[in-house]
């Protein structure tokens, strides 16, 4: 998969406000590239819910040429930031908007919310007689690893299809999610591994009656599935 467009914007709690970028990240750069590569990578390759693009007017907006790529992540990036406005329990992090395409042709637009981890490390500070001063420093504000599996986000495939983790934060107010506060899709969707479970029950019922080995009827409903899901633009993977 080749990244072709990306931008990160951060959303700063501390000061109420979100900073946007006004240039896109230097994709030449192979340290950009790579990171951004295999958090994309990463996300797909995670169990997704999937809807429709019809279902969903922001992933319609993200999806859409109706502004430039700076703009849509722009005015998605302050959308997500007010969705948060009072949430104390949904953590802060940078959203990171990108545009790609895969081996096969297939086209991806895509807002990823980077959620921050705390982390401490050294810092060399000098005292008044310029004498070296080892301290130790938190820095609160340190994006996920490449390898590590997002929380919350959306990649569209082919202006078709949503792929969206999500995750919900309860608080004073209620529960807070990236699918209902952000996408406002509020119908339940189902994730791929409830649809193989139900597939997998109904051939359940077929392999007891006519004697099928149960590890056919297993393999069997994840091609269903997965079939199923290819043949509406969808990601396809195979069992």
């Amino acid at each position: 998969m080749e990244i072709t467009h990306a931008v990160i914007n951060i959303m700063d709690k501390n000061i109420n406000s979100a900073v946007f970028s006004q240039k896109e990240l230097p994709l030449r750069e192979h340290l950009v590239q790579e990171y951004v590569q295999k958090i994309v990578e990463k996300f797909l390759k995670s169990e997704c819910i999937t809807f429709g693009v019809e279902q969903s007017e922001p992933a319609l907006y993200l999806a859409s040429d109706e502004d430039n790529f700076l703009m849509r992540a722009e005015q998605l990036t302050q959308h997500v930031f007010e969705s948060l406005a009072g949430w104390q329990e949904v953590p802060t992090g940078d959203m990171l908007f990108i545009e790609a395409v895969d081996q096969m042709g297939a086209n991806y637009v895509g807002m990823l919310k980077l959620d921050y981890s705390v982390k401490y490390t050294h810092l060399v500070d000098y005292d008044d007689n310029n004498q070296v001063v080892n301290k130790i420093q938190k820095n609160e504000a340190i994006l996920p690893a490449p390898t590590q599996a997002l929380n919350t986000g959306i990649i569209i495939k082919d202006q078709k299809t949503c792929f969206v983790r999500d995750r919900k934060y309860k608080d004073v107010q209620g529960n807070w999610s990236f699918q209902e506060n952000v996408l406002e899709v509020k119908e339940k969707q189902v994730k791929t591994s409830d649809e193989i479970n139900a597939v997998k029950k109904a051939l359940k019922s077929v392999a007891e009656k006519y004697d099928l080995p149960a590890y056919e009827v297993a393999a069997e409903a994840q091609t269903v599935v997965y079939e199923g899901i290819g043949n509406e633009g969808r990601l396809i993977m195979k069992p």
